[in-house]
């Protein structure tokens, strides 16, 4: 083990060029044939991790950096690991430790989480960072028990309840008036059906 670490250090060439090699024999890649460590994981790896999301998702990181190493170069290599950390940090400081928050940050694939289509990777930063946030209200309301809002008559100044229980009867509330406002907007905009339709 000593000395696989001391070859590692001294002449990292040799061990980029061994795995490297194995890699391409696994995936049957002629010499010229294009192979990337994704197609590495996506075929061997991920498929064996079962139910361990953070394994599929350790895998998945550490594919696309060694491919970013590969095609752009170290110091790609390099800023591709720092956001690969950030995601990590952000999921362990977060409330809920969920690294789906900040994953797309990394604009790859995640394995272990559901798919957003159609989302570029700055809408779907900005999502994450919105779930973040609320997440993080709801739990330090959650901690301070009461705090300032309208009370049961809608009067402002009242205290009541605003735990996890009453963050989702407003969620509910919002989405109801939400659904109000479209069927009148539907109503007035054309009669019968959908916004649009006939």
């Amino acid at each position: 083990m000593e000395r696989l670490i001391a070859t590692r250090r001294s002449h990292p060439e040799v061990i980029v060029a061994a795995n490297e090699a194995a890699v391409r024999e696994s995936l049957n890649a002629l010499p010229g044939d294009a192979w990337s460590m994704k197609a590495h994981a996506e075929k061997y790896v991920i498929p064996q991790a079962g139910t361990f999301t953070t394994l599929k998702r350790m895998a998945a990181i550490l594919a696309a950096a060694l491919d970013e190493g590969r095609a752009r170069g170290p110091m790609h290599q390099h800023a591709f690991l720092f956001h690969a950390y950030r995601v990590i940090e952000g999921a362990a400081t977060s409330v809920e430790h969920d690294l789906s928050y900040a994953w797309p940050l990394l604009g790859i694939p995640d394995p272990g989480g559901r798919p957003r289509p159609g989302l570029a990777p700055v809408e779907a930063a900005g999502l994450a960072a919105y779930h973040r946030d609320r997440v993080a209200l709801e739990a330090a309301q959650a901690a301070g028990g009461k705090s300032r809002g309208k009370g049961k008559g809608g009067e402002e100044g009242e205290w009541h309840d605003q735990g996890a229980a009453g963050g989702e009867r407003r969620a509910r509330a919002k989405a109801q008036a939400a659904a109000a406002a479209a069927n009148r907007g539907a109503e007035k905009g054309g009669g019968k059906g959908a916004p649009g339709g006939p």
